[in-house]
């Protein structure tokens, strides 16, 4: 008797811990309890208060060149959580946008060697890419595609106002240029390497691809001007860029100074675009019109409650996100993001995947394998959003855990050890025992349920099925329904009848089979 009051204290103070560790569950810097601002400013200059803003998180969104792959997923599993758990805290408006960047050089050649017109084609990849987030219970409230017609007016609208307000200028632009990457670079970011046939080639020093020297006629953007202010901007809010890492990346690059960057290119090269306004030889740079894909979901031009939103990206895209498009959102006299989420990549066996190394992982794949959910799982532990990720089949079998999501492990954990140590398949014959059964039984199902409404952002459909099978309604798996062991500590415990179980009686998890197995 003693051992088992013991097990069942020990097991409680666990409870009462994860219970009160929910910051841990989703990073301090994914919730949404951010200032409340309003899209546009008075006309003093002053962000007009708003009564409530919803979260609104949001994923880049990706580009339709080629089939989703495993770091597109990982990126749209974070906003997910994110999203998710503010559902559990009881914010049912949380706003969670994702979808598809559909125009640029890059899709213009990857269509035209598909032999196909660039719509169709981008319908085709848009289409994958919906395919995976249903497939991994991805929660989006808004799938936004730069083909739509209200994306066309929102750019077109935000081009304006920039022009109106005198940081857009027709220039001369010369310089270096990558295609892969959408990106026009400075000497500084850029090294000669030698191809290993007596030639050497010119790359960008940050991604490793080919950039070509190019000289035109563009429209110009007065980036040079927002040095200070977005300087100011990080100063003033720590967690404008997260992780810590990530925001002395960006400090280095302003304190580096910044240029006037190009807004457009002659429509005669890239076709495949949205014309400028009252300028049909130019076609807007790729990135400008992929950046206001937010204000799109948002509302923009017409004033909105959701913004700002907190951006989930990957560190390959963190200067356009965390330079660029907080200087364009300030040239419009639009707030700056809440907070720009930046993590690292995934890695396989410590290379970086790539299509010519062929060690690209496919997320149908894996997701087909491992389920969805634990596919999920595997992404949200292991991930780190400070430093790369590395995908080894053999992590599922060892379980290597991340963060604060090992207080939940470890309360399961205890939980199992819990009913081992006392047996309660041993406490069926004698009526004496009966106490003690409901007892272990009683704490055991609490565990679950507690647990089961904390990983709901994580694993959804894995958990859906667990409270269903204990008993759980829908309306009782949010923060609120958190309070645990009120059976056995409250005032009213003879009139406590439990909870009824459904009657489902399947497995929950089914053994994965490697090839160390086999």
């Amino acid at each position: 008797m003693m051992m088992m009051m013991r097990g069942y204290l020990s097991l409680r103070r666990s409870l009462l811990h994860l219970e009160g560790c929910r910051s841990h569950l989703i990073p301090r810097y994914l919730h949404s309890n951010v200032t409340q601002r309003s899209l546009v400013r008075d006309n003093d200059g002053n962000q007009a208060p708003v009564s409530k803003r919803s979260p609104f998180f949001t994923t880049p969104i990706f580009y339709v060149n080629a089939k989703p792959h495993i770091g597109h997923l990982y990126s749209a599993c974070l906003a997910d959580a994110a999203h998710r758990w503010q559902r559990i805290l009881k914010a049912p408006d949380s706003i969670f946008a994702t979808g598809t960047d559909e125009h640029g050089l890059k899709v213009q050649k990857a269509a035209r060697t598909a032999g196909k017109e660039p719509l169709t084609f981008c319908n085709e990849v848009s289409h994958e890419f919906r395919r995976l987030f249903e497939m991994c219970n991805i929660g989006y409230t808004d799938f936004i595609r730069t083909t739509e017609e209200r994306h066309h007016t929102a750019v077109h609208e935000f081009w304006t106002s920039l022009r109106e307000k005198g940081f857009i200028y027709k220039g001369e632009y010369e310089g270096w240029y990558s295609v892969t990457d959408e990106s026009f670079l400075t000497t500084s970011q850029i090294q000669e390497i030698d191809r290993g046939d007596g030639t050497t080639i010119k790359v960008s020093l940050e991604s490793g691809n080919v950039v070509e020297w190019t000289s035109e006629t563009n429209y110009m953007f007065r980036l040079s001007a927002f040095r200070d202010k977005l300087l100011r901007w990080l100063d003033d809010n720590p967690s404008a860029v997260q992780p810590a890492k990530f925001h002395s990346i960006v400090r280095h690059w302003l304190n580096e100074g910044i240029q006037d960057l190009s807004v457009s290119r002659q429509r005669d090269r890239l076709g495949w675009g949205i014309p400028v306004p009252d300028d049909p030889s130019q076609t807007i740079y790729v990135w400008m019109d992929a950046l206001v894909n937010y204000l799109t979901v948002s509302g923009y031009p017409d004033r909105t409650h959701l913004w700002p939103p907190t951006h989930i990206v990957g560190k390959d895209i963190l200067k356009f996100h965390a330079i660029y498009w907080p200087a364009f959102l300030m040239a419009a006299d639009i707030s700056p993001p809440a907070s720009v989420i930046c993590h690292s990549h995934w890695t396989r066996d410590s290379f970086k995947m790539s299509k010519s190394k062929g060690n690209v992982i496919d997320p149908f794949d894996r997701a087909a394998h491992f389920t969805t959910d634990g596919l999920r799982y595997f992404l949200l532990r292991e991930g780190v959003l400070h430093s790369d990720g590395d995908i080894v089949g053999e992590h599922y079998e060892q379980f290597l855990f991340y963060r604060g999501l090992e207080e939940i492990m470890t309360c399961l954990r205890m939980a199992n050890a819990f009913v081992q140590r006392h047996e309660p398949w041993n406490l069926t014959k004698n009526p004496i025992d009966r106490p003690w059964l409901d007892s272990i039984i009683h704490v055991t199902m609490e565990t679950l349920r507690v647990c089961g409404i904390l990983t709901q952002p994580i694993v959804p459909d894995l958990t859906d099925r667990l409270l269903t099978k204990i008993g759980v309604e829908k309306m009782e798996r949010s923060w609120e329904q958190l309070k645990c062991f009120e059976a056995l500590e409250g005032d009213d415990r003879e009139g406590y009848g439990g909870r009824g179980l459904s009657g489902d009686s399947s497995v929950l998890f089914s053994r994965l089979k490697t090839e160390s197995r086999r």
